[in-house]
């Protein structure tokens, strides 16, 4: 389940990122299929595609907008007010997406959309408390729906698309019946198809009598063997997503080319074994030796061909090489294979700190430093922005148990003579600090290091910001060090408290603060920050490294590299910083440790704050 909800969130986890989105409270309004509740939403920039339907709608009826367009987080599309009096459309980007898919019509959005349109271009009163007079508003959007669609060429039933993808039912308090709806649609079609007639305009310029293509492939259904699903005329209409000619339902390796001789798997080696069922692929073997060449020389159950050291049993993790000293180097990588050491000392013991090192504070963590596997290890992100999964090496360092708390913060800004940030009316104290900027984060890093006598990482002139990562005092973790400590130590786990399963007893997420749902009966907006500390620590005895709050990290935002990498602190420039961890506003998929969102350094939100790093040592 997790794949498809990441595909549906994606466009939100952007969106969330940048600064231009709007908090708006509707009391009134109505949506495409019902009322929605009287909640907080958030608007957002509309999308290119959603510009150009509602003004292709608009040009076809020779009328002018006299409203806005946002995308927003609503159920589906709805018309409405705001707090300044402008009239408004909010829609959905994702239902939009899965709506056109659903109902297999390039017409369906255009429907939602001249629905409420229609709304606001017959100057809809949304306050109206009479529900008859509610009920007639809508049948006079489905009719100018349907006569919008007809300029635009669309036939009859591609024109009620709306209507049917609902599969719209009885009434209800605010809505008509379905099959009202669907005859206001008709009705509206009907006599704009008229006038057209009576102007000399030919009818709409396909009919249902057209040749059926219902996926849209080009391979009308008569001759279609897969007629609901998008394929290549090659494969008779049926899906082939590795394009080597053999249909997806048939073919043993969907997403790689091979003959058909093996059904569509490929066989590198040649030795008449397909790559998926050979555990040496690249080396020619034997059937009876699941493809691997027949000996074991050090019978550690690592074939030759695919054993690294042949001549030492080792694991098949290593390929099957030696750990002697168990401490995760094999022994042709590590300089002291039966010393347990760190990788970021070659496999032998760190050397203790010098007498004159500055310990950390008790508020910090050590974390020892290693190498790990840093991206998408769970195949869990179907996009780009966690891949590749890369090798990287960690020298050791201090993170800050907890998030920034507002008694921290707010001590700096009286310090400092700052204007304090915002708590929402949640209040401070233990709280996390939020609506920080990256760059408040930053000067609030430089405050403590003067306060405790260290030297000051970044040096701060407007927005402009250059740091020495040499300094001993204190910064924000690279994005690195974040990822491997809510890991703890790198490990393949999924979420910051050690554990492959989000629970809202364990974690501040959208359905949960402090284990009550985020939502009463009645709509109101119960969701906010726990203090931190709320809930248990993970190994490394760190606290919310999954929820709370969005947490800046070091790094500008850029694609990762694939190569392997020691102390990555990011690119040199950008335009976004990383954020980390999800929060209180996000469901638990942007919770992930390995899930990456990010934000301009002077933005600041009710869902962003930060906790310190430091260099081990002081160095």
């Amino acid at each position: 389940m997790l794949k498809p909800l990441l595909h549906l969130l994606a466009l939100i986890l952007i969106s969330a990122a940048l600064p231009a989105q709007e908090r708006i409270r509707l009391t009134h309004s109505c949506s495409y299929d019902g009322e929605e509740n009287a909640t907080d939403y958030y608007s957002f920039a509309p999308s290119t595609e959603a510009d150009g339907i509602v003004q292709e709608i608009c040009n076809a009826m020779g009328l002018e907008k006299n409203f806005v367009v946002k995308a927003s987080n609503v159920r589906n599309a709805v018309a409405t007010t705001g707090p300044d009096g402008k009239r408004m459309i909010l829609y959905s980007t994702l239902f939009l997406e899965k709506f056109k898919a659903d109902a297999r019509t390039q017409w369906a959005a255009y429907s939602v959309m001249a629905h409420e349109i229609g709304h606001h271009l017959n100057a809809h009163n949304f306050n109206e408390p009479d529900a008859n007079k509610r009920k007639g508003m809508e049948l006079q959007a489905d009719k100018f729906s349907g006569s919008a669609l007809r300029l635009l060429g669309a036939v009859l039933d591609d024109a009620k698309a709306g209507t049917e993808i609902f599969a719209l039912e009885g009434e209800t308090k605010t809505h008509p019946s379905g099959s009202a709806r669907r005859e206001a649609v008709a009705s509206g079609w009907k006599q704009q198809d008229e006038r057209l007639k009576t102007l000399g305009v030919a009818s709409a310029p396909r009919t249902p009598a057209t040749i059926s293509d219902a996926d849209g492939d080009g391979v009308p259904d008569g001759a279609d063997q897969c007629p609901g699903e998008y394929g290549p005329a090659a494969t008779g209409g049926c899906p082939d997503a590795d394009d080597d000619g053999i249909p997806d339902s048939t073919d043993g390796c969907k997403y790689q080319k091979g003959p058909a001789a093996w059904q569509g798997c490929p066989d590198t080696d040649g030795d008449g074994l397909p790559d998926h069922q050979d555990q040496c692929p690249s080396a020619p073997g034997l059937a009876a030796n699941k493809g691997c060449p027949p000996t074991d020389r050090d019978a550690d159950g690592v074939p030759d061909g695919a054993d690294k050291c042949p001549d030492a049993a080792g694991l098949p993790r290593w390929q099957g090489c030696p750990d002697t000293d168990g401490d995760g180097i094999p022994d042709h990588d590590d300089k002291c294979p039966r010393d347990k050491g760190t990788f970021a000392a070659g496999g032998c013991p760190e050397k203790a700190q010098p007498a004159t090192t500055t310990a950390a504070p008790e508020f910090m963590a050590l974390v020892q430093g290693g190498a790990f596997d840093m991206g998408d290890v769970l195949g869990d992100n179907e996009y780009d922005n966690e891949k590749p999964v890369h090798s990287v090496t960690l020298s050791s360092f201090y993170l800050g148990k907890t998030e920034v708390t507002f008694d921290e913060y707010d001590a700096y800004c009286a310090a400092a003579n700052k204007d304090k940030p915002a708590d929402e009316g949640w209040g401070r104290g233990k709280r996390p600090v939020i609506n920080v900027s990256w760059l408040d984060a930053a000067g609030y890093c430089n405050w403590l290091s003067e306060k405790q006598q260290l030297t000051k990482v970044y040096t701060i002139s407007g927005d402009n910001v250059t740091a020495d990562w040499r300094a001993n005092g204190y910064r924000l973790p690279t994005e690195a060090e974040w990822e491997y400590a809510a890991r703890q130590r790198g490990q393949n786990v999924r979420f910051g408290n050690g554990k492959d399963t989000a629970d809202p007893s364990e974690m501040n997420f959208e359905a949960s603060s402090g284990g009550k749902k985020s939502y009463s009966r009645t709509g109101e907006y119960q969701q906010k920050t726990v203090p931190v500390g709320s809930f248990g620590a993970n190994s490394l005895g760190l606290y919310d490294m999954s929820g709370n709050v969005w947490e800046w990290c070091w790094d500008w935002y850029s694609d990762y590299a694939s190569g392997a990498q020691t102390d990555p602190r990011g690119s040199n420039s950008g335009t976004y910083r990383v954020l980390r961890g999800g929060s209180w506003l996000f469901n638990p998929v942007f919770a992930r440790a390995s899930l990456r969102l990010f934000g301009t350094p002077s933005a600041r939100h009710d869902y962003c704050g930060f906790r310190l790093a430091r260099a081990a040592g002081g160095q």
